[in-house]
Order: structure tokens, then C-alpha cells, then sequence
């Protein structure tokens, strides 16, 4: 199965990263296209060697910073596949806005332990993630902000 991962390793790195030793999700489709952002950025090299042979996700600037349609749909991948659980909670009375919250399944972390098991590049990815994924969403888009402003769409 991890063999298959690809790209896709990456938002299963970066939940299990944000969520570990906690009990409660990785709340906000937001945070988790920043993290993946900021792994692609600044681990670049160790990104490129554990998704190969896939292609980085295509980050497009945003509102909030970059965005990407491809992470997106692995996301559904990811869930239609069993390794992710998404939930929504709504955050207004109308039910107008609502906040994703991702957590990994059994499957999902038994996929992740046997990549981590078969490549030792998901280490400095996972060290780079656990420097943000402390970090609320807040704090993630200003960082990004300035630090990579062309990926902000004005």
C-alpha cells in the first residue's frame, strides 16, 4: 500500500505530525494545506524523495496563501481509501461555514509507520512539520504571508 502513497504521504504526515499524542483532530482545511505548503518549500529535496516518482502538489496563490485542487482530491482519495476520517463542524448557527477536521484511521496510521519503515526520508519531513504544526492557523498564514509573499493572492 505505501508504495502507492506517493504524494499523498505527505497529508498523512502532516495529520499524524499535528495530531500526535492528542486525542482531537487536525482542525482546518486551512492549517493542513499550509503544512503541506511549507514541506514542500522548506524540505524540499526530502519531499521530492519520499513522494517520488509523483509530482509536488501544484500550490496556487490564495486568500490565505497558496491553495491546491490536486491536495484536495487525494484528500477524498485518502478518505474514500479508508486512511483518513473527515468531519465537519459547523461554526455558525446557518451552518454556512464549516471546519474540516482530519484525523488518520488505523489503516491510515499502519500505512504511515510501514513508509516510515521502508524510507528514512519521512524523518526530516516529519521534524520540519512538528517545527508548524504547533502553530494555529493564524500564526501559519502570517508566517507565509512573510515569508512567501507571491503566494498570497492580493
Amino acid at each position: 500500500m505505501t508504495d502507492q502513497l506517493g504524494r499523498k504521504s505527505l497529508p498523512l504526515l502532516a495529520i499524524d505530525v499535528a495530531t500526535r499524542g492528542d486525542a482531537l483532530p487536525l482542525s482546518g482545511r486551512t492549517k493542513l494545506t499550509k503544512l503541506v505548503y511549507l514541506a514542500q518549500e522548506e524540505a524540499h529535496d526530502a519531499v521530492a524523495r519520499m513522494i517520488s516518482p509523483d509530482p509536488f502538489y501544484d500550490f496556487e496563490p490564495y486568500h490565505y496563501g497558496p491553495f491546491s485542487r490536486g491536495l484536495l482530491g487525494d484528500l477524498e482519495i485518502l478518505e474514500g481509501e479508508g486512511l483518513l476520517s473527515v468531519k465537519f463542524q459547523k461554526l455558525d448557527s446557518q451552518g454556512r461555514i464549516t471546519q474540516y477536521l482530519y484525523s488518520l484511521t488505523v489503516a491510515g496510521r499502519a500505512a504511515l509507520s510501514k513508509l516510515e519503515a521502508e524510507t528514512r526520508e519521512a524523518a526530516p519531513v516529519r521534524g520540519l512539520l512538528a517545527k508548524y504544526a504547533s502553530m494555529d492557523r493564524s500564526s501559519l498564514v502570517d508566517y507565509i504571508y512573510s515569508r512567501y509573499p507571491n503566494s498570497v493572492k492580493v
